[in-house]
This record gives C-alpha cells, sequence and structure tokens, in this order.
C-alpha cells in the first residue's frame, strides 16, 4: 500500500442487509467524501459471478456516455476505467471515495490482488469494510426487502406473498448462502491486505458513538455520532418474523457462520444470542 498517499478508496465487500447503505449515506455526509455515481458499480461481480451477470451493462447509445450506466458499461469492458473514474474522483480537495457493493463478498483473492494493485499504480490507498450481521436477522430482513419490492430473482419464486414460505425457500439458495457466508469475504480479503486495511463492522453495534468513531477513525473521516439515529431501508418486521423453529433451522444451516465469527470475535455470541 501506497502509505505516502493521502487519498484512499474504501472498498465493500458486503454484506447485504447488512447496513452498507447506512455506511454509504454516511460517507456522503462527510466533507473529503466524492461520492461519485453511485452507491454500487457492479463491475468485479458481474465480471467474474455467473450469479451477477445482470449486473453487466450494455451500451445506451441514446444517453450521454458520462450517463451511470455507460459508465459503468466502459469500466466492464475496460476496467482500468475503472481506476481512472475513482482516481479522478479524488481531487480538488477530495481524498476518499469508494465502491460499496455487497455483491463483492464473492470476490476471490486474485479479483482483490488486481484491484490493489490497480489502485497502488495510481497511488491511492486501498482500505476494506465488511459488514456482518447475526445470519437469522439478515435473512429475515433480506426475505422482508424482497418480498416488500416483489424482488423474485434472488430465491424466491415469483409469485410468492407469505414470509414462511419465502423464507423456507431462501434459506436454501444459492443467493442466501453467498450472501451469508461471511467468513468468505473476511478469509479472501486477508490474503491480501493487511489486517490493519480490513474493518470488520457488526450491524448490532454499528448505530452507537463508540463504533461510529472506531469506523470514522479507519475511514479517515470526522465523526459524527449523531448519524446513528438515519434509519434505511429498515424492513418492518410485522411484514414477516422468525419464529423458534426458523431460528434453529438456520442455526443448523449456517452453522459454520456463527461458529468462526463465535471463535474470531468473541463478543458476536452476545451480539448474535
Amino acid at each position: 500500500m501506497p502509505r505516502d498517499s493521502n487519498r484512499t478508496f474504501i472498498l465493500g465487500l458486503g454484506h447485504q442487509k447488512c447496513g452498507t447503505s447506512w455506511l454509504y449515506r454516511y460517507l456522503c455526509s462527510r466533507a473529503n467524501f466524492s461520492q461519485g455515481i453511485a452507491k454500487e458499480y457492479h463491475v468485479w461481480d458481474a465480471l467474474d459471478a455467473e450469479l451477477a451477470t445482470g449486473f453487466r451493462q450494455r451500451y445506451h447509445p441514446e444517453q450521454s456516455q458520462y450517463s451511470r450506466r455507460n459508465i459503468i458499461h466502459a469500466m466492464q469492458n475496460n476496467t482500468s476505467l475503472y481506476f481512472d473514474y475513482f482516481a479522478q474522483l479524488m481531487l480538488n480537495g477530495f481524498n476518499l471515495s469508494a465502491d460499496i457493493t455487497p455483491l463483492y463478498c464473492l470476490l476471490d483473492r486474485q479479483r482483490l490482488e488486481k484491484i490493489q494493485e490497480g489502485f497502488n499504480q495510481r497511488n491511492i490507498n486501498v482500505k476494506v469494510v465488511i459488514l456482518v450481521r447475526n445470519p437469522a436477522e439478515r435473512i429475515a430482513s433480506a426475505v422482508r426487502f424482497n418480498l416488500q419490492r416483489e424482488n423474485f430473482q434472488e430465491g424466491i419464486r415469483p409469485g410468492e406473498h407469505c414470509f414462511s414460505s419465502a423464507l423456507e425457500q431462501y434459506i436454501t439458495s444459492q443467493h442466501c448462502q453467498i450472501r451469508t457466508l461471511y467468513q468468505n469475504a473476511i478469509i479472501e480479503a486477508e490474503q491480501v491486505f493487511d489486517r490493519q486495511d480490513i474493518y470488520v463492522g457488526f450491524y448490532e453495534e454499528m448505530f452507537n458513538a463508540p463504533q461510529i468513531t472506531a469506523l470514522s477513525d479507519f475511514l479517515g473521516v470526522a465523526a459524527n455520532p449523531e448519524f446513528a439515529t438515519v434509519k434505511i431501508n429498515s424492513t418492518p418486521r410485522n411484514k414477516g418474523s422468525l419464529d423458534n423453529s426458523e431460528r434453529s433451522k438456520i442455526r443448523q444451516l449456517y452453522a459454520s457462520v456463527y461458529d468462526y465469527f463465535f471463535a474470531r470475535f468473541p463478543h458476536s455470541r452476545t451480539l448474535w444470542s
């Protein structure tokens, strides 16, 4: 990492329904952050994962070459433009930018090495943020959110509206697995980045003043604890909640996640009780 640089790129490696939208909104509220055209660029997942091919952009001749769709299309077809784009954002008083795409949780070590190299060549630091949440709560939130949007592209049958039925379909789907096996993102990231450049944040505690301060220090922004009251993309629990048998089933299906975090981050046992 080019430690002499004062420019930093924040690479979000997940996870869905774990506070990534709040994180992006928080960054946008900071004076040194250049937000660009999107929170999620879907460049690397669209290139690397069959599950994410739907995020590949086609060129839209009726739109400006500087439209969001055409910029992302250009990046997906010439990845050097991705690094040049963010380097341009971090000029004129801005020294921080980010791509917080939850599906980047599936990026492997080889892709992460290429991302790091691309920014190193432009003398830009890379810091990684990985947000996690009790798997049972993340899954329930994702099901509520997708039912609310009538999103039937992520493991729920078209036309489904029953929370319990949708949950049963979702929990064993590949979509759920890649978004819930949080340890994979950490393991891949730690093979590439220094641990001091990786922040693992827990949804259950991220909205309190000490954690906002810790996150801000890591990001290199001025802390604003009052931002803890901001709620983004929250899903009403009256739209579906887990019963004890459903919680138990998720605990069994995703035992590897709980076991990894209880061993690596002991306080998660309390947070996820």
